[in-house]
């Protein structure tokens, strides 16, 4: 069971990285943030390649990687644009439908199972997800906020890309994948990002202790997510990262007095954690 231990190391990095993500996307710019965290989480990467280094000759595996990367960048862009417009402790919740997004992708691309408890979390997911976004008398209640599409849209592309991460760890190590898969989106954000120059400036003036322990834990969640997938199904190991939901959420209640609807977040976290824990299949953990 190393891959749970590798799992749970994810989550308490993913879930203080989530505070302070949108600490930070209070005041700044989304586009210099993710640039300055590609960047510098690539660089952290770079020790673990005296031991992990390796370059496949298959065409497949650089696909894989260009194509994840790219997905990647879509993904911190839309993911930090969600910070901006929704609490830290909501799009914790909301995110969480990516293991929706996941399970269909795995039935479809991976030929897995369907059984009657990942029918039943997919079920207590959905009820979770209504509780949190219902609004009364408000037709799909707050689905029509900005916040909440985006972190939708980014919990099917996150969903999606751990599908390609998982497969292209048949080809590179956990550490030589981590580094290009940040770099690769880090040369992109450079090439496209001349004109944030000034908020790359303020960022590293203003939020320096922030942006440097936000990359610390960016490369724990990314690093040891991918040696867990190295070692088990991604439908097992996914659902079990997304349990940094509950650490975001209380950190944003506390820290960030994100105290509106208090108990309807926390109902609606225990209920999707319990779903994802479900689809996972490590029922024990219940």
């Amino acid at each position: 069971m190393i891959w749970l231990i590798y799992a749970l190391i994810s989550v308490i990095a993913a879930g203080f990285q989530g505070i302070i993500h949108r600490k930070v996307m209070l005041t700044e710019d989304p586009y210099s943030y993710a640039l300055l965290e590609n960047v510098l989480t690539a660089l952290i990467f770079i020790p673990l390649l005296y031991t992990e280094f390796v370059l496949p000759s298959s065409k497949i595996a650089w696909l894989l990687v260009i194509f994840s990367s790219i997905m990647w960048v879509f993904i911190a862009i839309i993911g930090f644009y969600a910070y901006k417009y929704a609490e830290a402790s909501v799009k914790a919740i909301i995110s969480q439908s990516r293991v929706l997004f996941l399970f269909i992708f795995s039935v479809i691309l991976l030929s897995e199972t369907i059984t009657i408890e990942k029918i039943i979390g997919i079920f207590l997911i959905f009820c979770g997800l209504i509780i949190l976004t219902y609004k009364p008398k408000i037709k799909f209640g707050t689905l029509k906020d900005k916040g909440v599409q985006l972190t939708l849209i980014g919990a099917l592309l996150s969903a999606f890309v751990a599908i390609i991460d998982k497969k292209s760890l048949d080809y590179f190590t956990p550490g030589t994948y981590g580094f290009l898969v940040y770099l690769i989106p880090a040369l992109i954000f450079i090439i496209f990002g001349r004109k944030h120059y000034h908020d790359i400036k303020k960022i590293l003036k203003t939020k320096k202790i922030y942006l440097i322990t936000v990359v610390f834990l960016g490369f724990l969640f990314y690093y040891f997510q991918l040696k867990a997938y190295s070692l088990a199904e991604v439908s097992q190991v996914f659902p079990i990262t997304r349990l940094s939901a509950l650490i975001t959420v209380i950190g944003g209640i506390i820290f960030l007095r994100e105290r509106k609807e208090l108990g309807k977040k926390i109902i609606s976290t225990l209920i999707i954690l319990i779903g994802a824990i479900l689809l996972s299949g490590n029922y024990h953990l219940i």
